[in-house]
């Protein structure tokens, strides 16, 4: 929110804000100063001129407050994988990495340095990312992305491993023969 004090010995009948010369809001409450909504992030990166214009209750217009900003995006924070924990085994190739990340930023999820799959973080941050894990061991990391096109540093490696090797037969079996035709 954006807020300015505006007085006039009539009184104020509005302030009207603008960004980029369009209208944001006019708000003619001076009870609570005058105030517009502003959310920066739905401002696109760039140079930009915000304005506040009063006008009495006798119609004369104030002239123009006006100032210039620009915004710059930074990258993203780290995303944060939460699951499946760290160093755990499984015995089949799918898994599900879930983690959390920037609000409504691009997770990209890598294999060593293979990008294997990407998701967006909802509004609550969460991400679930389907993979297949190889043979062996895995070391899963993920970035995210927001309109800034600099991707975040890496996640913390989550390590996983995928056993599908077949356990040996059975050695060393022996059977005794017991009395009534039983066998231990």
């Amino acid at each position: 929110t954006i807020g300015i004090t505006a007085t006039d010995a009539s009184g104020i009948r509005r302030v009207d804000f603008t960004l980029d010369g369009q209208l944001l809001a006019s708000d003619a409450i001076a009870g609570d100063g005058f105030t517009t909504p502003f959310e920066i992030n739905s401002v696109v990166d760039g140079s930009h001129v915000f304005t506040a214009q009063a006008t009495d209750i006798t119609g004369l217009v104030s002239a123009v407050f006006s100032t210039n900003f620009v915004v710059a995006m930074p990258a993203a924070a780290a995303p944060v994988l939460t699951a499946p924990a760290n160093n755990s085994k499984f015995n089949q190739s799918s898994v599900t990495i879930r983690g959390t990340a920037q609000k409504l930023t691009m997770v990209s999820l890598y294999r060593f340095d293979e990008l294997i799959g990407s998701a967006p973080a909802g509004a609550d941050g969460n991400f679930a990312i389907p993979a297949i894990l190889a043979p062996g061991s895995n070391r899963f990391t993920a970035t995210a992305t927001n309109r800034n096109p600099a991707p975040s540093p890496r996640s913390g490696a989550v390590d996983l491993t995928f056993d599908n090797t077949v356990p040996a037969a059975p050695s060393s079996l022996t059977a005794r023969s017991r009395p009534n035709g039983q066998i231990r």
